[in-house]
């Protein structure tokens, strides 16, 4: 999936945990934009991404070079290593923001299970999974094309809108 659509599905699941969390509305902002930044960091393992851009030269270079696309980046085991790093580092999160942004981290593997090239979620071990094994399409698509475009992205962004603004216009997830 192409970033714009990574993300929405992190906003949705960091608003989801904020929310749910009753995490005041004062920290909602970093934590978003921490989570705009998680979201994309999977893809470092791609020349032309958006994480590419934000982190350019020796970081994006090492990482293409040394792991495969969507294999490592895209696994439990760099979530867990973002969470350790989170809280290693500190930067005055509490735990539910530092979830909250693993959360968006891990939305970008789980979407990406819905192209047929799918992720190696279980790296070292285990081949690459996609949803294309089981659901037909249109449900499983290739990055950047029609259906991601035109259904799944304004779909995730809907989704993101309310998980946004749910609890200010008195509905919550």
């Amino acid at each position: 999936m192409l970033y714009p659509t990574h993300l929405a599905a992190g906003l949705v699941v960091s608003s989801i945990i904020l929310q749910a969390s009753g995490t005041s509305a004062q920290q909602w902002p970093g934590v978003l934009l921490l989570s705009g930044i998680a979201c994309a960091i999977p893809d470092l393992d791609h020349h032309n991404s958006m994480a590419s851009k934000m982190f350019p030269g020796p970081v994006s270079d090492i990482v293409c070079k040394v792991f495969s696309k969507r294999t490592a980046m895209h696994s439990l085991a760099a979530a867990l290593l973002l969470h350790w790093v989170l809280q290693f580092l500190g930067f005055g999160l509490s735990e539910t923001a530092r979830i909250a942004v693993v959360g968006a981290f891990l939305s970008h593997p789980f979407i990406d299970l819905f192209n047929p090239e799918g992720v190696q979620l279980f790296w070292p071990v285990g081949p690459k999974i996609s949803l294309a094994k089981w659901l037909p399409w249109p449900f499983t698509f290739r990055t950047g094309s029609r259906i991601e475009t035109f259904f799944f992205r304004p779909a995730i962004w809907g989704l993101a809108a309310w998980a946004l603004m749910g609890d200010r216009l008195g509905f919550r997830i």
